[in-house]
């Protein structure tokens, strides 16, 4: 009797623990390293590698058709992927998973559209890269466009960032992080601790805000953008609209920078221009960070 009672009293709580994207953007990324790390050992890496699809710089229609054509396997295998793993999950979420699947397909075939366009040359000359681009194509359509009531299921921007914010940590071997070398990390520390806490005092100081939105405000502007404004809202239990409004001054913010800062960088004599980690906004989402030490030679002189 006593093991029945502790099973109905954990119950809920496992319940309750899978109904949040969080729970499950862990539960997708760290199954998604597990395989590839047991297909990696057992030899079987396979089907990993013909999912890891590239889009390479384009610029005349016959060789983007033969580019796609090598890559129509592995987009297949990707989608069916993607689309199982993401569908099960808002399923269980309570989210209707035949809509989410519709939704989610739409969503998937629009990344391939804007991942051919960010890798044509002209576009790419013009910096403006397939990040920035997805961007700014969802900045026209979501303030020009009403979605339709069947797609909105899909529109789980925390979902997807937060499985990718897992996957992108494990793409970074501790390795870089000590070739790095030590003035470069502590750098990157001093920036980002500084920025962070002139931020938070600020907001909550200054204008009064609330400590939640002050803490996304600051990871926003000071470690990784999009990525660490969602993270932290989740770790502090920010509202909704926190999250949001801090993801779009993030945006917009680092979109001005995209122009402004190369002119300032010719301002001051700089022949190249890359902001240091928490100088500005990142402005790209899920986008790694290059390594300290690169940033610095970017910076130089």
């Amino acid at each position: 009797m006593s093991e029945i009672a502790v099973k109905e009293q954990h119950s809920p709580v496992l319940s309750d623990w899978l109904k949040k994207e969080d729970s499950w953007a862990i539960i997708i990324a760290l199954g998604i390293i597990l395989l590839a790390t047991a297909g990696f050992l057992g030899g079987g890496i396979g089907l990993f590698k013909v999912m890891a699809v590239v889009i390479p710089a384009w610029s005349g229609a016959a060789k983007l058709a033969v580019e796609l054509t090598k890559q129509v396997t592995g987009l297949i295998y990707l989608y069916v992927f993607a689309v199982l793993v993401f569908s099960g999950g808002a399923q269980v979420m309570g989210y209707n998973g035949k809509r989410f699947a519709i939704g989610f397909s739409v969503l998937f075939l629009a990344s391939i559209v804007v991942t051919i366009l960010g890798s044509n040359q002209v576009i790419k000359n013009w910096q403006l890269e397939t990040p920035i681009l997805a961007l700014l194509i969802g900045l026209l359509f979501g303030n020009t466009v009403r979605l339709p009531a069947w797609f909105q299921p899909a529109l789980r921007t925390e979902y997807y960032v937060k499985t990718g914010i897992i996957l992108m940590g494990a793409t970074l071997p501790f390795t870089i992080i000590l070739a790095a070398g030590p003035a470069a990390i502590l750098q990157a520390l001093i920036v980002s601790f500084v920025t962070f806490g002139i931020i938070y005092f600020a907001a909550t100081r200054l204008f009064g805000l609330d400590p939640r939105f002050s803490a996304c405000l600051g990871a926003g502007g000071s470690i990784c953008g999009v990525s660490a404004a969602i993270a932290i809202g989740g770790a502090c239990r920010a509202e909704k609209q926190h999250v949001s409004v801090a993801i779009s001054l993030v945006i917009v913010w680092a979109v001005a920078m995209i122009f402004l800062l190369p002119a300032w960088a010719k301002v001051l004599g700089r022949h190249r221009a890359s902001p240091a980690p928490g100088s500005v906004p990142p402005s790209l989402p899920m986008q790694p960070g290059l390594p300290p030490r690169r940033l610095l030679a970017m910076n130089g002189p």
